[in-house]
């Protein structure tokens, strides 16, 4: 998470998703309740942050906002 902190956004836009990168993830895919903070025009992203486990959220501005923490790999299929 430190290195992933030292990026900035375009940065993570060009790294590799199973490195330092993100993914962008369908609302249809999440298998959990999605809070109604998230609207139809969000776009939900998720990084690598613990081994592979990703954490999953929202970016607002230049903040990212965690919702998830995806451990056991069931949050969406991987």
């Amino acid at each position: 998470m430190h290195e992933l902190s030292q990026l900035n956004w375009q940065q993570i836009a060009q790294a590799p998703r199973h490195g330092q990168g993100s993914e962008t993830i369908s609302r249809k895919a999440i298998k959990s309740p999605i809070p109604a903070v998230i609207t139809e025009d969000v776009t939900i992203i998720a990084f690598r942050c613990i081994g592979k486990a990703p954490m999953v959220g929202f970016k607002a501005h230049d903040t990212f906002y965690v919702v998830w923490i995806d451990r056991a790999f069931s949050l969406y299929e991987h």
